[in-house]
């Protein structure tokens, strides 16, 4: 089954919508396939992320102080300290270049490289996410309850870790949408697709937020809902009108630098990177054969899938063991029975043929 890695027309950017919502498939499926990522961050990397906080917390409160001053009382978000201090630390740690121009975070900056050399997770946007991480578990950490015996308190941790992934996934969705919200700004006069035909008349939302199969898919669902099969002709004159609608947004768009994202074959893809990529890696012949597909399907479904989400692969170097050449006759040589290989000569391989 196709899939649609963002909404509709996007502007295209190494962090478009369309990225971004591939990038969350894939975090999440690494969630699913690889659960071991979370705890090995917090083993890595929270103890100088705690430590860095507890460091700068004068700069912490004077931020927060700065946060309040400049939220309005009728503002929809939440005035609280603990919300407050979550956003004053996204705003003094936002993101992984942030942390070259703190002083006194080389060591975090240290575990954050240490973990994503040993996950083969080093672009960028990942130790962008290991961040996001490790902030949402400190927002949480108070949902954790010391006095528990070992056993659950331990639960509770692993759980709140996998909370933690889950909840940086989301705001990098809110960010995607965030994006393509801007997008749509540009694009308004095209939010909506209006029939009217005879008796028949429906709105639906363009393919800005959706994609345009999507769009089509919806079209078609509400002129059956309104009846439309029944009445003569209007099939005809819908899709007539659906196209010429399509074509304008497809003109605007061009027009304003925008086009459409990339389709692909998100989630085996996207398994199939994971596989490669993440301890415990497996070679592109093994993933075949544990998907049913082919090798060369694979190796081009991972390559292009990395590509669109801007993952640096591993190396195949490791994938490669040396062996008895194809070919090869065993001949032991030797008063000391030292075992040797010669290969064939092709006339010998090809002797009796």
């Amino acid at each position: 089954m196709t899939k649609r890695l963002g909404y509709g027309y996007e502007k295209k950017a190494t962090d478009s919508p369309s990225t971004q919502t591939a990038r969350c498939d894939f975090l999440q499926l690494t969630l699913e396939l690889r659960p071991h990522i979370p705890p090995t961050l917090f083993a890595t990397a929270y103890q100088p992320f705690s430590e860095l906080l507890a460091n700068n917390q004068s700069q912490v409160n004077s931020i927060c102080e700065l946060l309040l001053a400049e939220l309005p009382e009728s503002d929809y978000l939440p005035r609280e300290p603990k919300n407050i201090r979550n956003m004053a630390i996204k705003r003094f740690i936002p993101d992984w270049q942030a942390i070259k121009n703190i002083e006194g975070a080389n060591q975090l900056r240290q575990a954050l490289l240490r973990w994503s050399r040993d996950q083969n997770l080093t672009s960028v946007w990942c130790l962008d996410h290991a961040l996001a991480v490790l902030r949402a578990f400190d927002a949480g950490k108070d949902k954790i309850n010391p006095t528990q015996w070992p056993a659950a308190l331990i639960n509770d941790v692993a759980n709140m870790m996998a909370e933690s992934w889950l909840w940086a996934i989301q705001e990098r969705r809110e960010d995607a949408l965030w994006r393509q919200a801007l997008c749509g700004e540009e694009l308004k006069d095209l939010y909506s697709f209006r029939f009217n035909h005879e008796k028949i008349g429906f709105t639906v939302s363009g393919p800005i937020y959706q994609s345009v199969p999507q769009f089509k898919e919806e079209v078609r669902h509400e002129f059956k809902a309104a009846g439309g099969k029944d009445a003569r002709g209007a099939g005809k004159v819908l899709e007539l009108e659906m196209k010429e609608y399509l074509e304008r947004v497809g003109k605007i768009a061009a027009e304003k630098g925008f086009e459409k994202p990339p389709v692909r074959w998100a989630d085996d893809h996207i398994k199939w990177l994971i596989h490669y990529q993440i301890s415990p890696c497996m070679k592109y012949r093994e993933i075949a054969r544990k998907f049913g597909a082919n090798e060369k399907t694979v190796r081009e479904g991972i390559a292009s899938t990395a590509a669109l989400i801007g993952l640096k692969l591993r190396s195949s170097e490791p994938d490669k063991h040396p062996g008895r050449p194809r070919g090869s006759k065993t001949k032991s040589t030797g008063s000391g029975g030292r075992t040797t290989f010669k290969e064939k000569s092709i006339r010998a391989n090809n002797a009796g043929k």
